[in-house]
């Protein structure tokens, strides 16, 4: 029997609008493959405004990459302090990402990796907020968590480098800066390998039921630190060397 779609949109509306976080979708509204993951999470996206980006990532270089779309009242500018009540946790992700600077809509024909790259804009350094509309991260199984916007919560996108060809993600060392100490420091910890594969599966494939990938786009490509969590009052600062950083407050 398939996975009643409406339903699981349903409960994940009423979770974000009421602030009463789920322990589960309902029996019958629980998503069993992939494509039921991203059916309901594309119901979900019709009812959260305007997409303005991506967050997508891979466990391991070769992986089928998985993502969901990013809505403009949750991506804010560096520098940007946030109110603790916007979120039920918050997880906290060093990321390293991109903005578009041209379309990529929907083709046949499957990108090449040079086409996605000259339609990039800018590297840049992002944090990502983890957050769920279940009672906790973890505690749903991997399909729901998916359905539910992969366990977004708000991305903060810093300054961009617009000449980064240069730059070797695998190799850039991180430093993630909370209340002015050092919680996690390391080099080339991005599990998807290249991230430009990436971009290259949203524009053939992951974007496409949305009307692909446009100008203006921010795209974040995973978590470099795992998904550690904090309690608010919180000052965070990611650094990227040769790349910049980006810093927001949580109060």
């Amino acid at each position: 029997m398939a996975t009643d779609i409406l339903t699981a949109m349903m409960h994940l509306l009423a979770a974000r609008k009421d602030r009463t976080w789920i322990s589960a979708l309902p029996t019958g509204a629980r998503p069993q493959t992939m494509a039921e993951a991203y059916a309901v999470q594309k119901a979900v996206a019709e009812h959260l405004g305007p997409i303005v980006g991506w967050k997508v990532g891979a466990s391991t270089p070769q992986a089928m990459p998985q993502g969901a779309p990013l809505h403009a009242d949750t991506v804010f500018k560096d520098g940007i302090s946030l109110p603790a009540t916007m979120f039920n946790v918050i997880g906290v992700e060093a990321e390293v990402g991109y903005v578009m600077a041209r379309d990529l809509p929907p083709r046949d024909e499957p990108y090449a990796a040079e086409e996605v790259l000259d339609a990039i804009g800018s590297m840049n350094p992002f944090i990502e907020i983890a957050d769920t509309r279940f009672t906790g991260l973890g505690v749903s199984e991997k399909l729901s968590h998916f359905a539910d916007q992969s366990g977004h919560g708000a991305l903060v996108v810093g300054p961009g480098l617009d000449h980064f060809r240069h730059l070797d993600v695998a190799t850039l060392p991180m430093k993630l800066i909370i209340n002015g100490k050092i919680a996690d420091e390391k080099t080339g910890a991005l599990n998807c390998g290249d991230p430009v594969r990436l971009i290259q599966w949203l524009a053939d494939e992951g974007a496409v039921p949305y009307g692909g990938l446009k100008a203006g786009h921010v795209i974040t490509t995973g978590s470099w630190n795992g998904c550690p969590l904090f309690s608010a009052p919180l000052d965070i600062t990611v650094s990227f060397e040769g790349l910049g950083s980006v810093s927001m407050k949580i109060d």
